[in-house]
């Protein structure tokens, strides 16, 4: 029972992630009372401190909301003002870390996922985290903790009763350290974003690596939702769309079981009715320069 509410709460954290993500308060106030028993929010960024050569920290002062005071709409602009901080946000998460319910709460029985009964409450404490872009361009990643009592609502997801952040902090890159390599280097596919079409759920995902035609180069193999990916790593740092032939590879039988064995979680998840063979893979040709 315990494990089904806590998933039960988890997942409605995950749809709160994307709300927050994508900057829809209309959805996020939807995780809020008309009235919340208590609040404790960040107001503003600290002042930032070196920690590294290209690495800065700061902390957030945490104000409490005055008894009586802390309405939805108050709580909601609250919010409003800290996602304000970010010019950009990338991605956003809350993962439930610890959760104690009351006796009374229950599962919905025969539910598809596991589904909270209205008017189950408890008890949980939350991690969260925040990655983006600062007003000034610099990459952000805001990351805290919470202790919350919750309540699920009689329609809608569970609700926030209390929601009293106890750390947060951000690390802050003052350069740009990486550059995006893998796309001019034809091994990154693009997916939709987590909670659009075709993502909405926990995908896992496989590679496996070794020299698959006796080149020399490290090749790839890829598990992905829609097929697997067979990246050739041709050595000159550009793609070549030449399709290979498995069967005159001298280290194909033991790199395609290495492939398979990977790629078992995500052929269960995605059609436990089909094998996979070597006909399911996308076989694209990558390459790399010697550094």
């Amino acid at each position: 029972m315990i494990e089904g509410l806590s998933e039960s709460l988890a997942n409605d954290l995950l749809e709160l992630s994307v709300a927050i993500r994508d900057r829809d308060l209309a959805r996020v106030s939807e995780f809020f009372p008309e009235r919340l028993t208590g609040a404790v929010l960040p107001a503003e960024p600290e002042p930032a401190e070196g920690t590294a050569k290209w690495i800065a920290t700061h902390g957030w002062r945490l104000v409490a909301s005055e008894p009586g005071d802390v309405t939805r709409e108050k709580i909601v602009a609250r919010l409003s003002d800290f996602l304000g901080h970010f010019a950009e946000i990338e991605d956003a998460r809350f993962k439930v870390k610890e959760s104690v319910f009351d006796a009374s709460a229950r599962t919905i029985p025969g539910a598809k996922v596991p589904t909270a009964a209205p008017g189950s409450t408890g008890r949980a404490r939350v991690a969260f985290f925040l990655v983006g872009r600062d007003q000034e361009g610099h990459r952000e990643w805001a990351r805290g903790s919470a202790q919350v009592m919750v309540e699920r609502a009689a329609q809608g997801p569970w609700r926030f009763q209390s929601f009293e952040t106890t750390a947060l902090d951000s690390m802050i890159a003052t350069s740009e350290l990486f550059s995006e390599v893998s796309v001019p280097a034809g091994v990154g596919p693009s997916l939709p974003a987590f909670g659009s079409a075709n993502s909405g759920g926990f995908i896992w995902h496989g590679a496996a690596a070794g020299d698959l035609d006796g080149d020399g180069w490290i090749d790839l193999f890829v598990t992905a939702t829609d097929r697997n990916y067979l990246y050739l790593n041709g050595g000159n740092g550009r793609s070549s769309k030449t399709p290979p032939r498995p069967p005159e590879w001298p280290f194909w039988p033991a790199m395609w079981r290495l492939c398979c064995s990977t790629a078992t979680t995500t052929a269960t998840r995605t059609s436990s009715s089909r094998r996979w063979d070597r006909r399911s893979c996308s076989r694209t040709v990558f390459t790399r320069t010697a550094s």
